[in-house]
């Protein structure tokens, strides 16, 4: 159960940075 919570917590970092880039065009 840990293993897949920091799973997808490594997911939506990813797809949070992936929104800030399309966003704003270069990474924070």
């Amino acid at each position: 159960i840990l293993g897949i919570k920091k799973e997808i917590r490594v997911l939506a970092r990813g797809t949070i940075i992936n929104f800030v880039i399309n966003c704003n065009g270069y990474v924070l």
